[in-house]
C-alpha cells in the first residue's frame, strides 16, 4: 500500500470517528434534552400542584368562615358545603346530609336536581340501616371511598340501576372522632377523580362535621335558655317574648287574647310524700296532660315550681277561654299512677284578657294572678276571670 492509499484510510478512519462522535453527542444531548424536559414537566406540575393546593387551601379557609356565621341553619350549612365539594372536585350532581340522631335516618337537605335518579337512591328522609352499596359502604366502614367505575364496583351490589347515568362516585363520611355526623357525595366529573379529590373532599367533609356539630351545640343551648328541662314546655323569659309579640299582633289587628295563671293545688304535699323525684314525673305527667287540652299556636309555659301559663291568641268569644280552662280542670284532676302509687291532684286557674285586664305583658300577668288567688280563695279546683281593668290595677299598685 503505498502512502496515498495509507492517507485515505486514515481519513477514512477519522471520518467513521468523528461521524460515531457526533452520534454519541446527539445521544447524550437528547438524553439531557429528554432529562431538562422531565425536570420541567416535574417543576411544571409542582407548580400546578402548588397552584392548586393553594386555591383550594383558600376556597377551605372562606368555607371555615362562612360555616361559623350565627345566622346558619342546617339548610344553608349543606347547601354551602355542596357547591364547595361540586366546584373544587369539578363534579356537576352531588348531595350533602346528616344522620338525624332521633330517627336514625339520613336527612339531605342539599341535592342537587335529579341526583336521586343519577344516584339511583330514594328521595326523602332514609334510614341508614336502608343505605346498600357504595353509600351504605362509606357510613358502614367509616371511610371515604372513590370508584370511577361504579356500575362495576363490587361494593355497589344490587343498589346502582345498570342503566343509572352515574360514570363517577367520590363520596366521603362526615366524621367528629368515631361518630358519623353526614355524609358528602359527588359525581360524574369530566375525567374521573384522583387521589387528591379524595384527600380534599375529606377536609371538607370535616369542616362539615365541625359547622354541623356546632350549630347543634347552639340549638342545645338555645333551647336550654329558653325551655324548661323538665316538661319541655317553654320557660319564663320565651313566654313573655311570646306574649309581648302576641299582644302586638292583637292590637295592630284588633283582636283578642287571654292569658291563664294555673297552679297545682297540693303539690307541695306530694312532693314531701313521695320525693322530688316523683314530683318531677307528676310535673311532666300534667304537662302532657295540659299539651292536649290547647291548640298547637296557643303557648303553654312552665314559670317555675307548680306554676304554669297558658297564652290563648286569636279568641272570637269568651265561651271559647271557658272551653279551655274546662278542659284543663277536668285533665288534671284524673288520678296519676306513678310507681304504683295513685296520686290525685287538682289544679286552679286565674284568667286576664287582652285588653280589658291590661294591654302590657305585665299587666296581663298581673291580673290572671290576682284571678288565680281568689280561685284558690274559692276552694281551689276552678277558674276565675279577673275583673280588674288596667286602670284598676294601677291604682292598686300605689
Amino acid at each position: 500500500m503505498d502512502i496515498k492509499d495509507k492517507t485515505n484510510t486514515a481519513g477514512s478512519m477519522d471520518e467513521i470517528k468523528t461521524k460515531q462522535q457526533l452520534i454519541e453527542e446527539i445521544k447524550i444531548l437528547r438524553q439531557k434534552l429528554s432529562e431538562y424536559e422531565t425536570r420541567q414537566l416535574k417543576v411544571e406540575q409542582a407548580e400546578e400542584a402548588a397552584a392548586w393546593e393553594a386555591k383550594a387551601n383558600a376556597a377551605l379557609v372562606d368555607l371555615s368562615k362562612a360555616l361559623v356565621k350565627p345566622e346558619n341553619s342546617i339548610e344553608s350549612l349543606s347547601a354551602l358545603v355542596l357547591e364547595y365539594a361540586k366546584c373544587l372536585t369539578n363534579s356537576p350532581v352531588g348531595y350533602v346530609g346528616y344522620i338525624d340522631k332521633q330517627t336514625n335516618s339520613f336527612v339531605s337537605p342539599a341535592i342537587t336536581p335529579e341526583v336521586s335518579k343519577i344516584f339511583n337512591i330514594p328521595e326523602g328522609n332514609i334510614g341508614v340501616d336502608e343505605f346498600q352499596g357504595l353509600w351504605g359502604w362509606v357510613l358502614e366502614n367509616k371511610k371515604p371511598l372513590l370508584s370511577n367505575d361504579p356500575l362495576n364496583d363490587a361494593r355497589s351490589e344490587a343498589s346502582l340501576n345498570k342503566n343509572a347515568s352515574l360514570k363517577h362516585f367520590l363520596s366521603a363520611p362526615a366524621m367528629l372522632g368515631e361518630i358519623i355526623v353526614g355524609q358528602i357525595t359527588v359525581g360524574n366529573a369530566a375525567n374521573g377523580y384522583s387521589g387528591k379529590d379524595i384527600q380534599l373532599l375529606e377536609r371538607i367533609a370535616i369542616l362539615y362535621a365541625i359547622a354541623v356539630q356546632h350549630l347543634w351545640t347552639q340549638e342545645v343551648i338555645t333551647h336550654m335558655a329558653y325551655f324548661d328541662e323538665i316538661t319541655n314546655f317553654p320557660n319564663r323569659r320565651l313566654f313573655n317574648d311570646r306574649l309581648y309579640v302576641a299582644i302586638s299582633n292583637a292590637n295592630r289587628y284588633r283582636q283578642r287574647l287571654a292569658v291563664m295563671f294555673l297552679d297545682l293545688d297540693g303539690f307541695k304535699e306530694v312532693n314531701d310524700a313521695f320525693g322530688h323525684q316523683t314530683g318531677d314525673q307528676l310535673l311532666r305527667e300534667i304537662a302532657y296532660r295540659l299539651n292536649q287540652t290547647v291548640r298547637k299556636s296557643d303557648t303553654i309555659a312552665r314559670m317555675g315550681g307548680d306554676e304554669f301559663t297558658v297564652l290563648l291568641t286569636q279568641v272570637e268569644h269568651e265561651s271559647n277561654i271557658i272551653s279551655v280552662a274546662d278542659k284543663i280542670l277536668e285533665a288534671v284532676r284524673q288520678p296519676v299512677v306513678l310507681d304504683g302509687n295513685t296520686i290525685s291532684i287538682t289544679i286552679s286557674i286565674g284568667i286576664a284578657q287582652y285588653p280589658d285586664n291590661g294591654k302590657d305583658v305585665n299587666t296581663l300577668l298581673k291580673s290572671a294572678d290576682i284571678a288565680l288567688y281568689r280561685a284558690k280563695e274559692s276552694g281551689k279546683n276552678n277558674y276565675q276571670f279577673s275583673s280588674f281593668s288596667e286602670d284598676s290595677l294601677r291604682g292598686e299598685c300605689v
